[in-house]
């Protein structure tokens, strides 16, 4: 019986050829794009190669073509677009009707060739919502229950700290909270020694603020082990957090395809995937950022600034930034709260503009606000109704320089050390290829 967070196996296979995503995007919006690159300009295999055809009862099914560079893909979409059945294919615990699918290179399936790659034998780890943890077994031996039983490359030790285990070994799953059952899992699966780790949306069923405190655990785990890692989502934080490449799916579907900053550009304007993207010119050097030395002026529109964490770079850089929308303030310029949060506020970032749009979401709204560059905020519907925030009105925008998140593209380099990103050690051809900052 396979255990759960541990599919090892053993790598073979050729490499396949790249191919677009499919032409046609759900809802009618018929927009896709390709992916930034196959990796094949560097000699690296792509990440993750899939091509699925599969016809469900209902209505629903798969037709979706894509190649993914990089060392951290997010596959992203709206409930029911199939994230997680494409990510069950890559284990192999789903068998399409028709496709194929290539992991860093290796041939797991090929349904024109008759190959299907048992799951136990494809060397991924596969975390999902519920950590699945034995419940006989307490934390050190559910840790263990993966690992290679001659003893392997990773210490038990050396996960638990990285994961902030070493004080619940002796703990039963029944005494750990939620948050804590996860990075269990987590390190479970790691334990396995695979070569990459599948995450299905592991944080979704926690509370936001153990999934705020959970991804940096994650992100520090595949940094300091070197591990790739393919993480399905339909939130736009941990997206923006964890991944430099991106395939966004709908109804079944590639709606888009490409580096983490192309995509957002693109789908900057959409429901599903909707974040604030800038691009600008680094301006200053620490000392205009105070006493924070790691924050540098990013010039991203004539006469507007913002603040955000380059360390390493130099005046004149490139510099390619993201924000969620849920990390921006906005109140109505003029009011009784702007008064109050501005002598509170620790932001560094505060811009004042005009709102241009409020619409409504699944929860909450969305309030865009011309502040020079475009900045997208969401609130709850009982604020925007009571800070009078209506196309027209004037306000102020707010957000703090370590929310923004510093993106990878063709001029600009990885994320500082501890900051949200991977070293790209494959698919370095391509954009966001990490290479380093430097002026224009």
């Amino acid at each position: 019986m396979d255990q759960p967070g541990a599919l090892p196996g053993r790598p073979g296979g050729r490499r396949a050829p790249h191919r677009r995503p499919a032409s046609a995007g759900a809802r009618g919006r018929g927009r896709v794009r390709s992916p930034a690159c196959d990796g094949g300009d560097s000699g690296a295999a792509a990440l993750l190669e899939v091509s699925l055809r599969h016809a469900f009862p209902r209505g629903f099914g798969l037709d979706l073509d894509f190649a993914a560079p990089g060392r951290a893909l997010g596959i992203f979409g709206p409930s029911g677009s199939g994230k997680s059945t494409v990510l069950r294919a890559v284990a192999g615990l789903f068998r399409p009707g028709a496709g194929r699918v290539r992991l860093r290179g290796r041939l797991l399936l090929d349904t024109d060739q008759g190959v299907f790659l048992p799951p136990r034998r494809r060397r991924v780890g596969y975390v999902v919502q519920d950590g699945l943890l034995f419940p006989l077994l307490d934390v050190r031996q559910n840790l263990l229950f993966g690992a290679p039983r001659r003893g392997g490359r990773l210490g038990l030790d050396e996960v638990a700290r990285l994961l902030d285990l070493e004080h619940l070994l002796g703990r039963m799953p029944r005494n750990l909270s939620g948050g804590e059952r996860q990075r269990v899992a987590l390190g479970r699966a790691v334990l396995s020694e695979p070569e990459v780790l599948l995450c299905d949306e592991p944080f979704s069923a926690l509370e936001a603020s153990r999934r705020r405190r959970l991804v940096p655990s994650l992100h520090r785990l595949c940094v300091a082990l070197g591990l790739p890692l393919v993480f399905v989502s339909h939130s736009v934080e941990e997206v923006l957090s964890l991944c430099d490449h991106v395939v966004v799916l709908d109804a079944g579907r590639v709606v888009a395809s490409g580096t983490l900053f192309s995509v957002l550009e693109e789908l900057a304007r959409e429901d599903s995937l909707a974040a604030n993207v800038w691009e600008g010119d680094v301006v200053a050097g620490a000392e205009a950022a105070g006493t924070d030395s790691e924050l540098r002026e990013v010039r991203v529109a004539p006469g507007v600034s913002l603040y955000a964490p380059l360390p390493d770079a130099v005046s004149g850089a490139r510099a390619r930034l993201a924000l969620p929308p849920s990390a921006v303030t906005v109140l109505r310029r003029g009011s009784k709260e702007e008064a109050a949060r501005s002598e509170q506020s620790s932001a560094r970032n505060q811009l004042a503009g005009t709102v241009v749009e409020v619409s409504a979401l699944d929860e909450g709204v969305r309030v865009r606000v011309d502040a020079g560059v475009p900045v997208t905020a969401r609130v709850s519907t009982p604020a925007a109704a009571g800070l009078g925030l209506v196309p027209g009105a004037p306000a102020t925008v707010s957000f703090k320089a370590h929310a923004v998140r510093v993106l990878r593209g063709a001029a600009v380099g990885p994320p500082p050390a501890g900051e949200a990103g991977f070293s790209p050690d494959e698919g370095a051809a391509c954009e966001g290829s990490g290479a380093p900052l430097r002026p224009r």
